[in-house]
């Protein structure tokens, strides 16, 4: 089992997409520092070289948001100076299967997500 960390972008209501090995399963939403971007933390198979990419955004209470496909909710994180966000995973193309990174790549994830 691995545990990684994807950052979600610096601004609310922007789609973002994350590569990131098949077998993961998110786990968490939370805010990595003070003042820092939104974060979902995925548990995921070590070996596992496929990967997909998948879709997140996150939302403030009040937010508006035309969700032209369904969403899954993550977690909700409060934050520091009491803004209140919630995650949620938009479930289009969830599947969709991307080239596996070779290990370079995926040593620079790892190194940017500051997991080495």
């Amino acid at each position: 089992m691995l545990i990684l960390k994807f950052k979600l972008g610096k601004e609310s209501g922007n789609p973002v997409r994350v590569t990131m090995p098949a077998s993961s399963f998110v786990l968490s939403a939370a805010q990595k520092y003070v003042l820092g971007e939104p974060c979902i933390f995925v548990s995921t198979d070590a070996q596992d070289s496929r990967c997909v990419a998948r879709t997140f955004i996150y939302l403030a209470t009040g937010q508006s948001y035309d969700n032209q496909y369904p969403m899954q909710f993550i977690g909700t994180i409060v934050d520091t100076n009491c803004a209140v966000w919630h995650v949620f995973e938009v479930l289009h193309d969830v599947d969709e299967v991307v080239a596996a990174p070779s290990d370079a790549q995926l040593m620079g994830v790892l190194e940017t997500l500051g997991e080495i």
